[in-house]
């Protein structure tokens, strides 16, 4: 197994700068990481101390979440 340099690993959320980058930039990367596929970071979870938001939640999803969170916690009107 060949380990790879920070410098050849592209870790990314949408294609669109990265495809530019590679493109246009002329920048080659041999593994692209996408986190959009572990589910630790798609999770939304509610907990005694509020919500945990994962970080490859999207936008849409987060705005749901919230939406229903001000009518359940306490404290947010």
């Amino acid at each position: 197994m060949k380990l790879y340099t920070c410098a050849e690993l592209k870790l990314f959320y949408s294609v669109c700068v990265t495809g530019i980058d590679m493109k246009f930039n002329n920048q080659n990367y041999p593994i692209l990481i996408a986190p959009t596929h572990i589910p630790e970071l798609k999770a939304v979870e509610h907990t005694a101390e509020g919500i945990k938001i994962g970080a490859s939640v999207t936008l849409s999803t987060l705005e749901e979440v919230l939406k229903e969170a001000k009518y359940s916690l306490p404290g947010i009107n």
